[in-house]
């Protein structure tokens, strides 16, 4: 019961992240990407000026953003497959619930997003989101079924 309770509070505490940076205007939305970039693009391309510079930061500038929605819902994914996971349900039925809750966020997130000066919401940023949780839950069932073997054997 008390791991139900803290999976439950650690996925309020991801979603309410995600609410924050989704509420982040355009501007501050990139300012924030940028900072990261600026780091990737001045370590790895010093040697590079103007419009060639440009590019290869709107193009990491892209991966990065893009990346970081993938692991925010690979941590959901995880969360909340941890939290399945302290009912006695079958594995399929915590797998496919798992995706669905992830889903259905993901896709509320990209909503929320519409109405953020500067936002807009995009289905490939819910493919993305969504990704990450089903590469989670199949890794966290993955290990699962291992532990549940191993319990057999013994």
């Amino acid at each position: 019961m008390v791991k139900r309770v803290i999976y439950f509070i650690l996925i309020i505490i991801w979603m309410s992240s995600i609410f924050k940076f989704s509420s982040q205007n355009g501007e501050e939305s990139e300012a924030l990407s940028d900072v990261f970039t600026n780091r990737v693009v001045g370590t790895f391309f010093k040697e590079k000026e103007g419009n060639e510079l440009e590019k290869i930061h709107d193009s990491i500038s892209f991966i990065i953003r893009k990346t970081a929605h993938f692991s925010f819902y690979f941590l959901g994914g995880l969360l909340i497959f941890g939290f399945l996971n302290t009912f006695n349900l079958r594995l399929r039925n915590k797998i496919i619930w798992t995706i669905i809750i992830g889903f259905i966020y993901a896709m509320s997130d990209e909503f929320h997003q519409s109405f953020v000066s500067g936002r807009w919401g995009q289905f490939r940023d819910v493919c993305i989101d969504t990704s990450g949780v089903i590469l989670a839950t199949l890794i966290r069932a993955k290990i699962n079924q291992i532990v549940e073997n191993r319990k057999i054997n013994e």
